[in-house]
Parts: C-alpha cells; sequence; structure tokens
C-alpha cells in the first residue's frame, strides 16, 4: 500500500456504525476508483444514521479499496468475484452456457442492432453494457461477434446480472449507490437492475449527484445541460470568455484540450487550408469538418445512439460522404486516440477506401482553425458540436448528447435522419448571437464549472494509477484542519439526500 494511502487509512475516523441490529439495507457499488470510494462512504453515512447498514458489492474484497471503506466504518460486503462463488456457477453453467449459445445463433441472423436494444437477462435490458465492454479493447469493434471473447462475456453477463439480482431480492434492498453506468461491472449492473426493480438509485461521480426514483429518470445523464444550468450568476462574460480563451489555445489541464489545441501550426487561415489539402482546383460548395469518436468508448453512456458503435459510425457516415461530390470532407480523428492504440485504424480505413473528396487531417492543425474555416462539423455527440457553436456554426449531431436540450445543434434521432441531413440542403448553417452565447456558456460549464470543487477536503481531481499519492497527500493535511461531516461537499449531499430516505 502506498505511503500516503496507508497513512488515511490508518488515520480515517469510522463514521459508519454497524452495533446495531437493522434490517435496512443500502447497496453500494465498489468501482475500484479511490474518488467514489470516499464519496460513496460519505452517502453511506448519511444512509446510516436514518437506520440503514451499507452493503459493499465488490469482485475485489481484499483489495485497497475496500479498505478505504472499511477506514469510514464499512464492514459489510457482498463479494461478486465468481471465483469466490463456484457452487452457484457449478448450478447454473449447464444453463447459462446453452442461453449463450442460443443467444449468439438469434442475434446472428437478427441483427446485433437488435441485441443492442432488446437482450435481457430476467428482465433486466443490459445489451449495451455488454456491447460497450466488449468493443472496449483489442479493437473488437472490428472483429464481429462470433468470437470466443464475446462468448465467455455473454456467460459471464448471465451469471453477474442473476448472482446480483438475487442478492438485491433476497436483502430487500431499497437503496443503491453507483458511479457509473455504462459498461460491463458491478456499478452498471446494480444500476440497471435497480432501473428494473423500481429500486431508488444514487449515481455519484466526481462532485455530481444525480436520484433515481422514477423509471424515466434512468434515462437522464448524469451532465446532461439545461438552460438553467448556465444561467447561473457565476456565468459572467468574463469568466467565460477567460475560460474560452485559454482552451483554444491548449491552456486547460485536460488531455483532449491540449491535444487539440496546443503546439500546432501557426496563423493557419483559409488561405493554408484550401493549398494543405490541395482544394485549388476542386469544385465544391461546402468543406464540412468530420469529427469522429474514440471508437473503444460507450456510445450507450449519453443516452440513444442509433449505431451499434463509435467505429460503425465512423464506416457507415464514410460510405454516405463519398457520395456526395460537392462536399469537401475533412476528416479530424479524436486527439486521444492514442491511448485507445487507434492511431492508424482511421487512416488504414480510409487508405482502403480512397475518395477524392475526402482528406485526413494531421494533428498539426489545430481544431480551432478548422472551426474558423469550415462549415460546419458532423459529430456523433462530441463536445466539438458546441465548440463549432461558439464559432457561430450549427453542427449536424446524432443520437442523444449533453447539450441536445440547447439548441445550438441539428439533432437526428435515426441513421435514416441523420443521412439525409449529411446532403446539407435547406441546412441552416449559422447561428444566431444569443445561440452563440449559450454555446459559450455551455462550453464552460463542460470544461470548468461542472468540476469546481465544493469540498475543503476531496481534491478536485479524478484519481488515476499516477496521482493517488497526491491525491491522499493533500486529504491527509486538509484533515488536519477540516471534518468530513462539516464539509460542505458532504453537507449538501446531506440536504440533498435526507429528504428522500424513508
Amino acid at each position: 500500500m502506498l505511503k500516503n494511502l496507508k497513512i488515511f487509512v490508518s488515520n480515517n475516523k469510522k463514521i459508519i456504525n454497524h452495533n446495531f441490529n437493522s434490517k435496512k439495507f443500502i447497496l453500494i457499488a465498489d468501482r475500484q476508483r479511490y474518488d467514489s470510494c470516499i464519496r460513496q462512504s460519505l452517502i453511506s453515512k448519511i444512509f446510516n444514521e436514518k437506520g440503514f447498514v451499507p452493503i459493499l458489492a465488490t469482485r475485489r474484497p481484499n483489495s485497497d479499496f475496500c479498505k478505504v471503506y472499511k477506514s469510514f466504518g464499512i464492514e459489510k460486503k457482498f463479494n461478486t468475484n465468481l471465483l469466490d462463488n463456484k457452487i452457484f456457477i457449478f448450478k447454473n453453467f449447464i444453463q447459462f452456457f446453452f442461453k449463450s449459445i442460443f443467444v449468439l445463433i438469434k442475434y446472428f441472423f437478427l441483427g446485433f442492432d437488435e441485441f443492442k436494444t432488446k437482450f435481457k437477462i430476467d428482465n433486466v435490458y443490459i445489451g449495451p453494457q455488454v456491447l460497450d465492454q466488449y468493443f472496449r479493447n483489442n479493437q473488437s469493434y472490428m472483429k464481429g461477434f462470433i468470437t470466443l471473447k464475446f462468448f465467455m462475456l455473454l456467460i459471464t453477463s448471465y451469471y453477474k446480472v442473476k448472482l446480483i439480482k438475487n442478492f438485491i431480492i433476497k436483502h430487500n434492498i431499497r437503496y443503491t449507490v453507483v458511479s457509473s453506468d455504462t459498461y460491463l461491472n458491478e456499478s452498471s449492473i446494480i444500476y440497471k437492475i435497480s432501473q428494473e426493480l423500481r429500486i431508488v438509485n444514487i449515481r455519484s461521480v466526481r462532485k455530481t449527484i444525480t436520484i433515481c426514483k422514477n423509471f424515466k429518470d434512468y434515462d437522464q445523464h448524469l451532465y446532461s445541460i439545461k438552460k438553467k444550468d448556465i444561467e447561473k450568476r457565476e456565468f459572467t462574460y468574463q469568466k467565460t470568455q477567460r475560460y474560452l480563451n485559454d482552451r483554444f489555445k491548449g491552456k486547460i489541464d485536460h488531455l483532449d484540450v491540449k491535444n487539440a489545441f496546443r503546439r500546432k501550426i501557426k496563423k493557419f487561415d483559409k488561405k493554408k487550408l484550401i493549398k494543405f489539402f490541395n482544394l485549388k482546383n476542386k469544385k465544391y460548395d461546402r468543406i464540412i469538418l468530420f469529427a469522429p469518436h474514440v471508437f473503444a468508448d460507450s456510445c450507450s453512456t449519453w443516452g440513444e445512439f442509433p449505431f451499434l458503435n463509435y467505429y460503425n459510425f465512423f464506416t457507415e457516415t464514410i460510405n454516405h460522404m463519398k457520395d456526395k461530390k460537392n462536399i469537401i470532407w475533412i476528416i479530424k480523428p479524436h486527439p486521444t486516440r492514442h491511448f485507445w492504440n487507434e492511431d492508424n485504424v482511421i487512416k488504414n480505413f480510409l487508405r482502403n477506401n480512397k475518395n477524392n473528396n475526402i482528406f485526413l487531417c494531421p494533428d498539426k492543425i489545430s481544431t480551432k482553425d478548422l472551426l474558423k474555416h469550415v462549415d460546419t462539423v458532423v459529430t456523433g455527440r462530441g463536445t466539438i458540436g458546441v465548440e463549432s457553436a461558439v464559432f457561430g456554426k450549427r453542427a449536424l449531431t446524432c443520437g442523444s448528447s449533453l447539450y441536445r436540450s440547447l439548441n445550438i445543434s441539428y439533432n437526428t434521432k435515426t441513421k435514416k435522419d441523420f443521412f439525409q441531413k449529411l446532403n446539407f440542403k435547406n441546412y441552416k448553417f449559422k447561428l444566431k448571437k444569443k445561440d452563440i452565447l449559450i454555446a459559450k456558456k455551455a462550453l464552460f460549464y463542460m470544461g470548468s464549472y461542472r468540476w469546481k470543487q465544493e469540498s475543503n477536503i476531496i481534491p478536485n481531481m479524478a484519481t488515476n494509477y499516477q496521482n493517488i499519492e497526491f491525491y491522499f497527500k493533500k486529504i491527509n493535511l486538509n484533515l488536519k484542519k477540516y471534518k468530513f461531516e462539516k464539509d460542505p461537499y458532504f453537507l449538501k449531499l446531506n440536504n440533498t439526500l435526507k429528504p428522500i430516505i424513508k
């Protein structure tokens, strides 16, 4: 165990009481993130004061993450590790094995778009989580579904959903707490089971918290932006403009922002763009920027998306673009695709599908300069849709997005509608000044304000393996002056959650 983590675990005050005989339980999903450990422990404290005993659902009951939970007083665990549930595995193996084979055959003929919307286990719709987990690593989005990896993932899904749902029903769990609803893990499975069983669920990610009490609440993304969110007094012109200036210079401490805007070709004007892509002698009506997503990312996290995954969105869109000869398409790959070993995926696809009106944009050109000189942007639901609006250009998007309700982009729900709009006939490219202002505030909200910390103890940062020591060093120093029970973050949590606890 790392030094500062060990100090925290040794010195932290146990604020959760297990010395009473209660039959009321709240189930906490361990996501294996230290920031989540602390925030979910504080949520447990609030329920504990109302007589609830927190139970930690974890696949690693002896991990350092569990020691952090224990330092707050969370003792009771539900071990979800399948290797530690051998009797359950043995009893259900034949059933789940043949069910998985049947599912593979069924959706091989129906198509895996049907799997995404209709696959369920014990009445729990889990298709998007299974697919996103499959696509996550090793570029599986290009390998089809008749693979050992997908078959094993299906069997695991049956085991995990059944195991966790049985536990929830047996212990009459009335509240659940998660920090993610994507990919196939304890957190997302508990989230989907809570929706099916109509259990009150609390989602906690960084400082943000949402409460799902009704079935429809589960379809709202944690970070969805409403106009009321950006009408706060804090959204002054000066603060917003200062943030935008720093963002478009690449000075914001965010990997996407740095890769998109920092250290690029200087003074890349429209003439240089025409010369760089050799467009001088070409006939065209529009120049459109297409900004694909990271293909390994979850395409279910923001809500409905009509494509199977982000790779399919890219390839199918390219196949439609090549027929629009009156438009020049510039493809700008995602700035952090390198992290997922996707550096050559787009390059190889375009090399194998050559077309004289589609161009690959190198990283040395700033996204800001492209946005200045293209007519608009095509994206699924990327942040670049808001950045485009900041420059007065209405982006064409597909599926649900965080900024969908702001009316600063043209939103399409279906493939048919999306592909029809790719013609850009009778398309209103320019935004009004009031819409541009909304876009600027939205970008400030997405990139800065929503992360603004309201704690004297918890650092304003996401934890990863590189910064754990620094994270706990700051917490240990802060705990010398402050207490969790008196912290503004905890007090706000308390005011939010206590009214819903019955």
